[in-house]
Protein backbone atom coordinates (compact mmCIF):
# COMPACT_ATOMS: atom_id res chain seq x y z
CA UNK A 1 0.00 0.00 0.00
CA UNK A 2 1.96 3.22 -1.03
CA UNK A 3 -0.88 5.25 -1.34
CA UNK A 4 -0.64 5.86 -4.85
CA UNK A 5 -3.61 6.64 -7.28
CA UNK A 6 -3.86 4.21 -10.67
CA UNK A 7 -6.22 5.38 -12.83
CA UNK A 8 -6.80 2.85 -15.89
CA UNK A 9 -4.24 0.73 -14.76
CA UNK A 10 -1.21 3.73 -15.35
CA UNK A 11 1.57 3.25 -13.08
CA UNK A 12 2.39 6.10 -10.96
CA UNK A 13 5.41 7.42 -13.53
CA UNK A 14 2.47 8.07 -15.95
CA UNK A 15 0.79 10.74 -13.77
CA UNK A 16 1.30 13.36 -15.81
CA UNK A 17 -1.64 11.72 -18.28
CA UNK A 18 -4.07 12.20 -15.37
CA UNK A 19 -2.96 15.70 -14.67
CA UNK A 20 -3.26 16.08 -18.89
CA UNK A 21 -6.98 15.14 -18.72
CA UNK A 22 -7.33 17.35 -16.05
CA UNK A 23 -6.53 19.97 -17.90
CA UNK A 24 -8.08 18.82 -21.01
CA UNK A 25 -11.60 18.45 -18.64
CA UNK A 26 -10.95 22.31 -17.81
CA UNK A 27 -10.25 23.55 -21.34
CA UNK A 28 -13.42 21.71 -22.28
CA UNK A 29 -15.28 23.79 -19.17
CA UNK A 30 -14.02 27.28 -20.19
CA UNK A 31 -15.03 26.59 -24.16
CA UNK A 32 -18.96 25.09 -23.21
CA UNK A 33 -19.14 29.06 -21.77
CA UNK A 34 -17.17 30.43 -24.54
CA UNK A 35 -18.20 28.99 -27.82
CA UNK A 36 -21.93 30.28 -27.27
CA UNK A 37 -20.66 33.65 -27.09
CA UNK A 38 -18.78 33.52 -29.76
CA UNK A 39 -21.93 31.96 -31.58
CA UNK A 40 -23.85 34.89 -31.27
CA UNK A 41 -21.65 37.44 -31.77
CA UNK A 42 -19.38 36.10 -34.49
CA UNK A 43 -22.29 34.16 -36.82
CA UNK A 44 -25.73 36.14 -35.75
CA UNK A 45 -23.55 38.92 -35.78
CA UNK A 46 -25.90 39.67 -32.02
CA UNK A 47 -24.67 41.92 -29.33
CA UNK A 48 -24.12 39.60 -26.27
CA UNK A 49 -26.85 39.75 -23.50
CA UNK A 50 -26.03 39.27 -20.16
CA UNK A 51 -27.84 36.24 -19.53
CA UNK A 52 -25.08 34.49 -21.42
CA UNK A 53 -22.10 36.96 -19.49
CA UNK A 54 -23.35 35.55 -16.31
CA UNK A 55 -23.35 31.86 -17.57
CA UNK A 56 -19.60 32.35 -18.95
CA UNK A 57 -18.93 34.01 -15.72
CA UNK A 58 -20.24 30.96 -13.93
CA UNK A 59 -18.16 28.38 -16.07
CA UNK A 60 -14.51 30.82 -15.41
CA UNK A 61 -15.34 30.46 -11.29
CA UNK A 62 -16.40 26.48 -11.67
CA UNK A 63 -12.89 26.15 -13.66
CA UNK A 64 -10.69 27.90 -11.31
CA UNK A 65 -12.79 26.01 -8.38
CA UNK A 66 -11.50 22.59 -9.87
CA UNK A 67 -8.17 24.34 -10.24
CA UNK A 68 -7.92 24.79 -6.64
CA UNK A 69 -9.47 21.62 -5.62
CA UNK A 70 -6.09 20.00 -7.85
CA UNK A 71 -3.97 22.48 -5.85
CA UNK A 72 -5.58 21.72 -2.72
CA UNK A 73 -4.54 19.10 0.41
CA UNK A 74 -7.20 16.44 -0.07
CA UNK A 75 -8.51 17.79 3.75
CA UNK A 76 -8.98 21.45 2.60
CA UNK A 77 -11.31 20.17 -0.76
CA UNK A 78 -14.50 19.88 1.56
CA UNK A 79 -13.46 24.01 2.36
CA UNK A 80 -14.32 24.60 -1.37
CA UNK A 81 -17.33 23.50 -1.05
CA UNK A 82 -18.55 25.35 2.34
CA UNK A 83 -17.02 27.90 0.70
CA UNK A 84 -19.65 28.16 -1.92
CA UNK A 85 -22.38 27.23 -0.38
CA UNK A 86 -21.65 29.68 3.00
CA UNK A 87 -21.99 32.48 -0.07
CA UNK A 88 -24.98 31.52 -1.21
CA UNK A 89 -26.81 31.48 2.25
CA UNK A 90 -25.14 34.90 3.06
CA UNK A 91 -26.27 36.67 -0.29
CA UNK A 92 -29.58 35.41 0.72
CA UNK A 93 -29.86 36.14 4.01
CA UNK A 94 -28.70 39.82 3.30
CA UNK A 95 -31.47 39.77 0.49
CA UNK A 96 -34.03 38.89 2.91
CA UNK A 97 -32.67 41.39 5.19
CA UNK A 98 -31.74 44.24 2.72
CA UNK A 99 -33.67 46.23 0.07
CA UNK A 100 -31.61 46.60 -3.14
CA UNK A 101 -29.80 48.77 -1.97
CA UNK A 102 -26.40 50.61 -0.64
CA UNK A 103 -26.87 49.00 2.55
CA UNK A 104 -27.43 45.56 0.80
CA UNK A 105 -24.36 45.93 -1.21
CA UNK A 106 -21.90 47.03 1.80
CA UNK A 107 -23.34 43.67 3.72
CA UNK A 108 -22.29 41.62 0.93
CA UNK A 109 -18.89 43.19 -0.12
CA UNK A 110 -18.52 43.16 3.97
CA UNK A 111 -19.25 39.45 4.47
CA UNK A 112 -17.90 38.09 1.56
CA UNK A 113 -14.55 40.14 2.43
CA UNK A 114 -15.05 38.61 6.00
CA UNK A 115 -15.57 34.69 3.85
CA UNK A 116 -12.50 35.07 2.37
CA UNK A 117 -10.35 35.41 5.08
CA UNK A 118 -12.15 33.12 7.43
CA UNK A 119 -11.52 30.75 4.90
CA UNK A 120 -7.77 31.48 4.13
CA UNK A 121 -6.91 30.67 7.84
CA UNK A 122 -9.58 27.67 7.51
CA UNK A 123 -6.77 26.29 5.54
CA UNK A 124 -4.31 25.96 8.23
CA UNK A 125 -2.42 29.18 6.58
CA UNK A 126 -1.44 32.23 9.15
CA UNK A 127 0.68 35.24 9.02
CA UNK A 128 3.40 33.44 8.38
CA UNK A 129 5.61 32.41 5.73
CA UNK A 130 5.81 28.30 7.10
CA UNK A 131 2.50 27.94 6.94
CA UNK A 132 2.40 27.77 3.00
CA UNK A 133 2.29 24.60 0.85
CA UNK A 134 5.07 24.91 -1.36
CA UNK A 135 3.86 20.90 -2.72
CA UNK A 136 0.95 22.98 -4.39
CA UNK A 137 3.31 24.90 -6.70
CA UNK A 138 4.73 21.56 -7.97
CA UNK A 139 1.22 19.71 -9.22
CA UNK A 140 1.36 17.79 -11.95
CA UNK A 141 4.78 19.62 -12.96
CA UNK A 142 7.59 17.70 -14.45
CA UNK A 143 10.51 20.49 -14.25
CA UNK A 144 10.79 23.91 -12.62
CA UNK A 145 8.64 26.26 -14.17
CA UNK A 146 9.60 29.60 -12.00
CA UNK A 147 5.59 31.50 -13.57
CA UNK A 148 3.56 28.17 -13.11
CA UNK A 149 4.93 27.56 -9.77
CA UNK A 150 4.47 31.30 -8.54
CA UNK A 151 0.54 31.11 -10.02
CA UNK A 152 -0.33 27.56 -8.51
CA UNK A 153 1.60 28.81 -5.17
CA UNK A 154 -0.48 32.34 -5.26
CA UNK A 155 -3.88 30.48 -5.93
CA UNK A 156 -3.41 27.90 -3.99
CA UNK A 157 -2.61 30.48 -0.86
CA UNK A 158 -5.03 32.85 -1.77
CA UNK A 159 -7.68 30.52 -2.58
CA UNK A 160 -9.90 31.13 0.13
CA UNK A 161 -10.27 35.07 -1.03
CA UNK A 162 -10.22 34.91 -4.70
CA UNK A 163 -13.12 32.46 -4.64
CA UNK A 164 -15.30 34.60 -1.80
CA UNK A 165 -14.31 37.70 -4.38
CA UNK A 166 -15.35 35.97 -7.89
CA UNK A 167 -18.63 34.14 -6.07
CA UNK A 168 -19.10 37.79 -4.67
CA UNK A 169 -18.93 39.53 -8.13
CA UNK A 170 -20.84 36.17 -9.59
CA UNK A 171 -23.83 36.90 -7.03
CA UNK A 172 -23.97 40.65 -7.87
CA UNK A 173 -24.33 39.97 -11.65
CA UNK A 174 -27.13 37.87 -10.98
CA UNK A 175 -28.81 39.96 -8.81
CA UNK A 176 -28.38 42.88 -11.11
CA UNK A 177 -30.21 40.53 -13.84
CA UNK A 178 -32.65 39.51 -11.67
CA UNK A 179 -33.71 43.27 -11.19
CA UNK A 180 -33.92 44.91 -14.97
Amino acid sequence: MSGTVHLFGQETSYSSFCVTLFWINLLEIFLIGLLPLLYYRMVKGEKTNHNNMNQFFGHCVKVVILLVALLSKPHNVMLLGALIASSRYVTRSIDRVADMTDTNLALKIITHYWLGKAFYFYQGNSNSLATIDVNAGYVGLEHFDMFRVGFFLTLQTFCGPIISFLMLIHHLRFSQQSYK
